[in-house]
C-alpha cells in the first residue's frame, strides 16, 4: 500500500490515512519458509518417492533446514552436508534461504532488490515452484519494499506484548479485568466456621 492511502477497515472505513504499511521481517522469513519446505517435499517425492532413502529425509530434521546455517549444531550441520552430497536441488534451496537472510542486511533498497532478483531467477533455474510464485508475488508490493526504506524491528513490543498477556493470566490481574467475576464468588461463599 503506497502512503496516503490509509488502512482500510473490514467495514471500508478508512483510517490513518497517511500510514506507511511495512511487512515485518518475521513474517516474511517465515512465508518463504513456507515456500521452502513445500519445494523441499516436491524434490523428496521426485528423488526417493518410495522412501528408500529412510530416516535421512524424514519430516522430524525439518527445523534443521529451517535453521540459519550460523545457528545450527555441528550434527545438524553434518546431515545436511551428506544430504546435499546426495542432492544439488536441497543444495541450492539451502543457498536461496539463506541468501534471502542477507538480503535484510543490504545497505540499499537497490541492492535488495539485486538480492531479490537473483533469488527469482536461482528460483526458476532450480525449478523451485513455491519459492518462485511467492517471491514472483511479493516483488510487486511495496509494503515490502517499505522495508528497506523504514527498518524497524518490533522485538521490544513484541516483548511488552508479551508480558501483558502473562499478567492478565495473573489472580491479582484477573480481579482488575474482571471484578465483576469476583464479585459473584464473594457473594456466594459460605462463611468460614472457624471465623465466626
Amino acid at each position: 500500500m503506497a502512503p496516503g492511502k490509509g488502512i482500510v477497515i473490514s467495514d471500508g472505513k478508512i483510517f490513518c490515512v497517511n500510514a506507511l504499511v511495512v511487512l515485518y521481517r518475521f513474517h516474511l522469513v517465515q512465508n518463504l519458509n513456507e515456500a521452502l519446505s513445500e519445494d523441499r517435499k516436491d524434490e523428496l517425492n521426485n528423488i526417493d518417492p518410495e522412501g528408500k532413502m529412510g530416516d535421512l529425509m524424514n519430516e522430524k530434521y525439518k527445523s534443521k533446514f529451517l535453521t540459519k546455517s550460523k545457528n545450527r549444531s555441528k550434527a545438524d550441520q553434518n546431515h545436511i552436508s551428506h544430504l546435499t552430497k546426495l542432492n544439488k536441488k536441497r543444495t541450492q534451496i539451502e543457498i536461496i534461504k539463506e541468501h534471502f537472510h542477507k538480503m535484510f542486511e543490504a545497505p540499499t533498497m537497490l541492492d535488495a532488490r539485486v538480492m531479490l532478483a537473483e533469488i527469482y531467477q536461482w528460483s526458476m533455474d532450480i525449478d523451485a515452484r513455491g519459492v518462485f510464485k511467492w517471491i514472483r508475488n511479493i516483488l510487486k508490493e511495496d509494503r515490502f519494499w517499505n522495508y528497506f526504506e523504514h527498518r524497524f524491528l518490533s522485538g521490544v513490543i513484541e516483548g511488552i506484548n508479551r508480558a501483558i498477556k502473562g499478567l492478565r493470566w495473573r489472580p491479582q490481574f484477573q480481579l482488575i479485568l474482571h471484578p465483576h467475576k469476583f464479585q459473584k464468588e464473594r457473594e456466594n461463599r459460605q462463611p468460614d466456621s472457624r471465623c465466626l
